[in-house]
């Protein structure tokens, strides 16, 4: 597999300007990348992940716990328009 394809890139920084930064840690083998939450009461904690699995698809992991509500909104509608699996973590 292509370590990152133009799609993935382009998935990134989308991410990123919704976020309103760029990713704060990525995994040694390049598979995940996370975004660390800046409201106060989730501080330091991980609230947006870009998982690449076996085949190179995105799939995205929010934990909502972690980010406001605009945020959380933004990137549901980012993967539903952009037809990209993802998940929410609510616990």
């Amino acid at each position: 597999m292509e370590k990152y394809t133009d799609h993935i890139l382009e998935v990134v920084s989308d991410l990123s300007g919704i976020a309103g930064q760029g990713y704060s840690t990525l995994t040694g083998d390049g598979r995940m990348m996370s975004w660390s939450s800046d409201v106060h009461w989730a501080d330091g904690n991980y609230w947006l992940n870009v998982i690449i699995d076996d085949v190179g698809r995105v799939n995205i992991l929010i934990r909502s716990r972690f980010v406001d509500n605009k945020s959380m909104y933004a990137v549901i509608g980012y993967c539903v328009v952009n037809q990209i699996n993802y998940e929410l973590d609510e616990s």
